[in-house]
């Protein structure tokens, strides 16, 4: 099977989430160590590779759905999983504090 560039895009974009990952297991090292300096610095890195990610992920997203398209991308798997990655991780990241202190329906719930 050959490879093209959206191939190579793909594992570029699971290369980024590698990197992620990793940032975050040095942070929960770091966490536990009291080691600052180092914290910091893998914590910088982490948003780095996350505003990377999401980045990335918004053009696979462009690529995949474009209408004007003649001849559509097959997803393969690893773009199957990115995709569901993607969307957890943005489920995740969801500010629901915010939801959930100015939704009506929430405060209409919750003085019942």
């Amino acid at each position: 099977m050959e490879m093209n560039a959206f191939d190579y895009f793909v594992y570029f974009v699971l290369l980024i989430k590698v990197l992620y990952f990793s940032c975050a297991i040095g942070i929960m090292y770091f966490t536990h160590t009291n080691n600052k300096k180092e914290l910091d610095e893998f914590n910088y890195w982490k948003n780095r590779f996350e505003f990377i990610f999401k980045i990335l992920m918004s053009i696979i997203l462009i690529l995949l759905f474009n209408p004007f398209r003649k001849t559509p991308i097959i997803i393969n798997h690893h773009t199957r999983l990115l995709l569901f990655v993607y969307g957890i991780i943005v489920l995740l990241n969801v500010n629901w504090g915010l939801f959930f202190t100015e939704s009506p329906l929430f405060r209409i719930l919750k003085s019942e």
